[in-house]
């Protein structure tokens, strides 16, 4: 544009930078780039997210690995030699606890045997006692035994031997349980016929039949009242109260002639009655289902197929 023509937007065009009029204090501020913290050539920082991921992973599938491989040769494998030797010792242990037991049916044998008796509360106390922590070992002992590798993994002719012990430990179990109840209610009846028997042989007085009597009828009474958790048990308990209370009126009265005759019929009822704690088939059935089973794991545990 020629300087001497007139600006048509009415300022004057000056191109001279030495005459232009900028105020003091007015430059304007230049302008500058924006720079990172880190300056414009530092490198981005890289992400370790996928090696961490990786080795929370990795280190995952090795726990896994390590709880499978556990599982593999203590759980989901098959028993062992020495599992079945374990098993074996463990099965004997209750054959020997439990070839013991025929004493705490003693005082019970001796009541049905017409025995006499010198029990006292103290023994039916400890023999209550004493018949529950046998209960209690054994029952420890079975539990221990169907915990074992060897019946638990070790197939179905081993289950099937096992399941036979444990339908025998059941019944000898309630054996026991039926013995203590009974020795514990028997016990006042058993130590008052100790007392009776004594009385009757050294009777010397006709005037003491009725005490003699009373005596026999509270025996009598207290059988009679005998109730276990076993039919059979209680049935004979019952049947020997019946007979005692059959001697206890026979003694009522004076001494007659007839007094002997009633004496033989009371004896008679006696006699009828069969021992109920003949234990023999029971305890025969659980030593016979051990002896299989204990025949077996040794078989097993010596590398029989």
């Amino acid at each position: 544009m020629d300087p001497n023509q007139q600006n048509p937007f009415g300022a004057p065009q000056n191109n001279d930078a030495s005459n232009s009029n900028v105020q003091p204090g007015t430059n304007p501020v230049p302008i500058t780039s924006v720079i990172s913290p880190n300056g414009t050539d530092a490198p981005k920082k890289k992400s370790h997210l996928g090696l961490i991921l990786g080795l929370c992973i990795g280190g995952v599938v090795v726990a896994v690995g390590a709880v499978l491989l556990i599982l593999f040769l203590t759980v989901w494998s098959g028993p062992t030699k020495q599992d079945y030797a374990d098993a074996q010792k463990q099965a004997q242990k209750i054959a020997d606890l439990a070839s013991d037991d025929g004493k705490y049916a003693t005082e019970l044998d001796g009541i049905f045997s017409n025995s006499s008796s010198s029990l006292t509360q103290d023994q039916i106390d400890q023999a209550k006692s004493e018949v529950q922590k046998f209960q209690g070992e054994l029952k420890t002992d079975m539990n221990d035994l169907s915990a074992m590798k060897a019946i638990k993994k070790g197939g179905d002719e081993t289950r099937t031997k096992f399941d036979a012990l444990q339908t025998a430990y059941v019944s000898y179990d309630k054996m026991m349980t039926v013995q203590a109840q009974a020795l514990e209610q028997a016990g006042p009846a058993i130590m008052a016929i100790a007392s009776a028997v004594s009385d009757m042989s050294s009777m010397s007085d006709p005037s003491e039949l009725s005490s003699l009597a009373s005596k026999f009828n509270d025996i009598g009474t207290k059988l009679v009242g005998i109730k276990t958790d076993d039919a059979k048990i209680n049935d004979a308990f019952h049947k020997m109260g019946d007979a005692y209370g059959c001697m206890g009126q026979a003694f009522q009265g004076s001494i007659s002639s007839d007094l002997y005759s009633k004496m033989s019929a009371c004896q008679d009822k006696m006699s009828d009655i069969d021992n109920p704690f003949d234990s023999s088939a029971v305890s025969s059935d659980l030593s016979k289902t051990l002896n299989d089973l204990g025949q077996y794991l040794t078989s097993k545990a010596n590398g029989s197929k």
